[in-house]
């Protein structure tokens, strides 16, 4: 047990009560009603995989946060993650994005030109594998990216609204000490290149650069 966690007493109970009570705060700051009693500390959750060393979740009466992370930030500096977090969950989430709307225009013309242009090139007898290599290779990612970018910008939105009730110096650092850490998965979101175009996650960079635009 780290010493940052002997701090609080009775082991980690006091630690874990006052991440209790800050989620119950920025609740009621933010309008929403919280139901939360405990917190449950996990590197993976079948429902949500893997639990992200910058991030949070909620589930049944549970806050769900990184076990790597445990006693690594004061219970006050996981506010600004639990304020982003409620507001993409409660708020923005709730609202179709852009790139599902956008995706449903788009697959059918998609597939009704991509078809058109593939039938002349090779005909009744050819299609068929051709139709194959074009919905995995050109139409998929396509659709994948318009709807995991659209859920990447609200998740961006959250972090800037989330500063109203936080302060956005006061979210910059504790990004900017969680980055500091260097831990693996961090680093290693930190490094995708074409797969970050396929994800909805944005990195702790990207939240970074994000944020210091505001």
């Amino acid at each position: 047990m780290s010493g940052r966690l002997k701090d609080y007493g009775f082991e980690s109970e006091m630690y874990d009560h006052t991440i209790v009570q800050v989620v119950r705060d920025v609740s009621r700051q933010l309008g929403f009603e919280s139901n939360i009693v405990q917190v449950l500390w996990m590197d993976w959750e079948a429902r949500f995989g893997r639990m992200d060393s910058d991030e949070c979740n909620f589930h049944g009466q549970a806050v769900l946060l990184p076990k790597r992370m445990r006693g690594a930030l004061d219970p006050e500096e996981w506010k600004p993650i639990i304020a982003s977090r409620l507001i993409y969950r409660k708020r923005l989430r709730r609202s179709q994005p852009w790139g599902e709307g956008l995706g449903i225009l788009l697959g059918p013309l998609l597939v009704i030109i991509g078809g058109a242009i593939l039938y002349r090139l090779f005909g009744p007898e050819g299609i068929g594998i051709a139709s194959l290599i074009y919905f995995v290779l050109v139409v998929g990612p396509i659709l994948a990216n318009l709807f995991t970018q659209a859920h990447k910008k609200l998740r961006l939105q959250a972090d800037l609204e989330a500063t109203r009730p936080v302060g956005k110096e006061t979210f910059l650092l504790v990004l900017r000490k969680i980055d500091g850490l260097r831990l693996k998965d961090i680093e290693t979101t930190k490094e995708r290149r074409v797969t970050r175009h396929l994800s909805s996650k944005p990195s702790i960079s990207e939240r970074i650069e994000n944020l210091s635009r505001l």
